[in-house]
């Protein structure tokens, strides 16, 4: 039996979630905004297209992330 990667072991489970700990809080801190706007515009309860910019950013950082993990050969 191959063991997987200690990174792509990590990853799974709890780990991915982690990944995405303190996103509305770093791009609150990007934005000089309060996290609590940025979890609003999130949810949609809000509109600002400067932290909707901010957070796809975020979130592909994070994709980008995963996938050099998770692809890698």
């Amino acid at each position: 039996m191959v063991r997987p990667r200690f990174a792509a072991s990590v990853l799974t489970g709890v780990g991915v979630v982690s990944s995405f700990r303190g996103v509305y809080a770093r791009v609150a801190r990007k934005l000089k905004v309060s996290p609590s706007m940025v979890s609003r515009v999130a949810d949609g309860h809000r509109i600002s297209p400067k932290i909707q910019a901010a957070l796809r950013e975020e979130l592909e950082a994070i994709k980008q992330k995963l996938d050099s993990i998770f692809c890698e050969g």
